[in-house]
């Protein structure tokens, strides 16, 4: 099966152009109340590229002159929590599951995108930026677009 999400992210890389980078995030489960959350189903661009269907996971791929990069982003062990939440996803079972091989942290997502668009001249960035939602909380990928916007103004963005 991993086989067809290596396809898939081929499709994705080919429609995007030199010093090009997409970031696709699998989202999160809302809130019912309190700290009950409803059933969890992963954005659907992200899972027809990787797989997956765990939650606060992102796919980083990135095309330059020195080749694609193709890194999964998820949770760290989460310890005595898994005993109540449920184990967080291995980087062994993530490469299995999608066949990326460089797999990294969550946490340290932003400050490995942060260095690597600016020491490989990214210049495009594609982004799931549909909002059906005004008024409401901003998806990922729009409050990830506002930071770059802040900090990166120069990059020009695309959607996925």
């Amino acid at each position: 099966m991993k086989e067809a999400f290596k396809k898939n992210r081929e499709k994705l890389l080919n429609r995007i152009e030199m010093f090009s980078a997409a970031v696709i995030f699998a989202g999160k489960a809302p809130y019912k109340r309190g700290d009950e959350k409803y059933p969890f189903a992963p954005d659907r661009n992200f899972y027809y590229v990787t797989g997956i269907d765990r939650e606060d996971c992102i796919l980083f791929l990135a095309k330059t002159k020195t080749g694609v990069q193709e890194t999964l982003f998820i949770p760290r062990d989460n310890g005595v929590m898994a005993k109540w939440v449920g184990a967080n996803m291995t980087a062994e079972e993530a490469t299995e599951i999608s066949g990326i091989e460089n797999i990294a942290w969550i946490d340290e997502f932003e400050s490995e995108f942060a260095a690597y668009i600016f020491k490989n001249g990214i210049k495009k960035l594609w982004l799931d930026m549909e909002n059906r939602e005004w008024g409401y909380s901003l998806s990922p990928a729009l409050e990830f677009a506002a930071k770059v916007r802040q900090n990166a103004p120069h990059m020009i963005f695309g959607d996925l």
